[in-house]
Order: structure tokens, then sequence, then C-alpha cells
């Protein structure tokens, strides 16, 4: 049940003041997602009589059975002529939406993360260090959000460990994903799932890379396709071409993509560009949504095990890529789940 639910905000002293809003909410629903989006709280408040409608930017504090689950701010205020009003507020990540432009220098995913929140105000934690250090980069016109995933994709294609950003209250943290739930929960169709969706694709997967480099001189090169059409001269120009192939071509047949070589690689740059990309690629997509009975630590960013009978499928520590919780008389939670994923502990 809510336990707390209040609206406040900073009188000239410093101090915070508010309304405790428990018993006047409906509809309540918190919104956590992984693909850097802020965490979100929606509700309407049905007062009976005189609206209340918060300020922008006032404080939401949200505790669901005595855990505090929710801290942010009011980014939007809807009244209609009942006098309901509709609020939706955000949590600390918001404000990594704000732009700047900034020449990191080489450093790790943490050093980069500490350095964005403090430039944007953001409280911040971080629970797992990681050691890989990302090489230098300039951020022109960049948002946090925007900075820190260029991190944490280097980061990830380095080393293979995937970190996410949870916010936790009145801060966000910088985990190592997937983060386990409290008891590594075990959903399953025979007792806590309601409805799922399994689905599995090869509509975005390539098991051909080839890293292109153009050349506009007579140097020796590997391959030469250059046509008029895209104005350059064919006389001149030529690419030279550094393949990577998987092992799926027999069973999907050859789906070929094409990357740019990074700039001024090396042949064995570019073969090892290719290696990596492939990586990427030559993998099926798999995506599972499902319907399950509420618990708070099943957040986008965190693990859970999940166990489908139907078809024998089970998942250890399956990452959540959206969960959306819907409190109330019956609460529940609507996950999105990538499973397959290298970044995923998992029995297939």
């Amino acid at each position: 049940m809510i336990t707390k639910l209040q609206i406040l905000k900073h009188d000239n002293g410093g101090a915070r003041i508010g309304v405790e809003i428990k018993d006047m909410v409906k509809n309540l629903k918190w919104v956590t997602d992984l693909n850097y989006s802020a965490g979100e709280l929606t509700f309407d408040i049905v007062n009976g009589k005189d609206p209340i409608i918060p300020a922008m930017g006032a404080i939401v504090d949200f505790a669901w059975d005595n855990k505090d689950i929710f801290w942010g701010f009011v980014f939007s205020a809807e009244c209609t002529s009942d006098t309901t009003v509709s609020v939706k507020a955000y949590d600390f990540e918001r404000y990594l939406k704000s732009e700047g432009s900034v020449v990191f220098q080489s450093g790790t995913l943490g050093d980069r993360y500490s350095n964005v929140c403090r430039r944007f105000g953001v409280p911040f934690h971080i629970k797992e260090q990681p050691t890989y250090r990302v090489p230098a980069e300039v951020c022109d016109g960049k948002t946090g959000f925007d900075m820190i995933k260029s991190a944490i994709d280097k980061t990830y294609s380095a080393t293979g460990e995937m970190y996410c950003i949870v916010a936790n209250h009145m801060y966000i943290e910088l985990r190592r994903a997937p983060i386990p739930t409290r008891t590594l929960l075990v959903i399953d169709t025979q007792n806590t799932m309601s409805d799922y969706t399994y689905s599995e694709s090869i509509d975005n997967a390539a098991n051909v890379v080839q890293v292109v480099q153009k050349n506009t001189d007579n140097s020796q090169t590997k391959t030469a396709t250059a046509t008029s059409e895209t104005g350059d001269d064919p006389a001149t120009t030529s690419f030279t071409i550094a393949s990577a192939r998987g092992n799926t071509i027999r069973t999907w047949g050859q789906i070929v993509k094409v990357v740019n070589a990074k700039n001024k690689a090396n042949w064995a740059q570019m073969v090892q560009q290719a290696n990596d990309e492939l990586k990427k690629r030559n993998v099926s997509e798999r995506k599972l949504t499902l319907d399950c009975m509420g618990d708070t630590s099943l957040i986008a960013g965190a693990g859970a095990n999940v166990k489908i009978k139907d078809f024998g499928k089970t998942w250890t520590n399956c990452p959540i890529l959206k969960a959306t919780h819907n409190f109330g008389t019956d609460y529940t939670c609507s996950l999105e789940m990538k499973v397959g994923t290298k970044w995923q502990e998992n029995s297939l």
C-alpha cells in the first residue's frame, strides 16, 4: 500500500514544506527505462473540492510498503473541469538531458559519469567502479545521457561488461548490469506471471561485416568498385575492405553489413573493427514482455529469473529493459526484457 506520497516545496529558509496526498491519489504508475530515460511517476490527484495543483519543480516523495521508491520533481500538471489534477514527475536522471560541450580526457567510465553528474548538479554514487580507460573524446552539444552512453558503449565493446544508470531515491547510481534483484526473483507461468509474449528476430542481424576505407589515389587495394554516381573519379578511387564472416551463414543465409573504417585505421585495426562489429551483429534479437505480480525490486537494469513452462524456457538473471509498475488494489508489473544478450548470464 502507499505509505507516503508527498508534494514538497522549499520555503525561503530552505526547509521543505508540503502536503500528504496518499489518500487522494488514483492511477499511480512508476516507469523505469534502461534506454537512457528518466524514471517517471504519474498519478491523478482527486480531492473532491479545490484542486491541488503542484508547482513546477516541486518535489514528489513516494514510498510503498514503507520502502522509499521515488524522489523526483514535477514537470507537468493538468487540471480538468472535475478538479482532477494529472501530475507527471521525473527522478534526477531527467537532468541528464541537459546539454553541454565538453572535452573529456582518457579515463574510466566512472570518471566520465562523475564529471557529467557534477556538471549538471545531479547527486550520484558509483556502486561498481569500472577499470577500463575510455579514450579521450570531444562531446559538442551533447546531452549528459549521450556523454555517459558513449563511455558505457566503449567500455562494453572493450570488456564485455555492461553498466547502467539507475535512480536510488535521492541520488542516481552507476551499476554493473544486470543488477540482481533482492532475492533474484523467479517469475514463472505457474505462480507469478499472468501473461507473456516471446519473440526472436534476425531482421537487424548481420553475419558478414565489411569495414570499408575509401582511397582516392592509385595505392594498392584489395577491392575496387567505385562508380561515377558517387561523385568520385573511378580512375583514382578504390576501396580497402576488411571482412569478418560469422558461423550462421549456412542457417541464416548471407546477411552483409558495411561500416566505415575508423579514421586513419590501418589494416590490422580494420580487421579488428570487423571482428568487433561481427560479435555485436551475428546474434538473433530475443525479446520477452510479460505481466506479473508487483515487486519494487523489478526495475530497468535489474535481473530476474524467468521460467516459461509452455515451451521449456528458463533464463537466469534476465535483464529488464523497461518496467511499468501499476500501484493499486492489485499491484502489478509489466516488464520488457531482452534475453540472450552477451551481458546477461543465462541458460538457453
